[in-house]
């Protein structure tokens, strides 16, 4: 067993001065950098998904979950119908396995009477 340390923590609280420092520096940063018109840096598409594409694929499977459960399937059931282990299946729900394979995905919407709709957007969208 791991023994645990309890540490004390520390709230350091901000001074006059360096409070008008950190807003000269944000003043100065938001002038250079308005907010919306920052271009984001073309992106390799060999780095693996940000944040915002997980929590997107997350939604999906959370989505399926509340239908199955709605439905008043369990995984077992869902599993007689996909061929999915249970415990694969569990997993991709409780978002141990971030990353499940399209066709899992799609079979898992099968058989809960869903269809999994794929759209294309432009990764950057020129504002007006």
């Amino acid at each position: 067993m791991v023994e645990r340390r309890k540490v004390k923590r520390v709230l350091k609280r901000l001074s006059d001065a360096d409070k008008a420092k950190y807003a000269q520096l944000s003043d100065a940063v938001e002038h250079e950098f308005p907010p919306g018109k920052a271009k984001r840096p073309p992106r390799d598409p060999n780095q693996p998904a940000d944040l915002g594409e997980f929590f997107d694929l997350r939604s999906v499977v959370g989505e399926l979950r509340k239908a199955r459960e709605a439905q008043g399937l369990s995984l077992a059931d869902v599993q007689q119908a996909t061929g999915i282990d249970r415990s694969a299946l569990c997993r991709i729900e409780s978002g141990e396995n971030g990353n499940p394979t399209v066709n899992t995905l799609i079979r898992y919407a099968r058989a809960i009477g869903r269809k999994i709709h794929v759209v294309l957007l432009d990764a950057n969208p020129v504002q007006a």
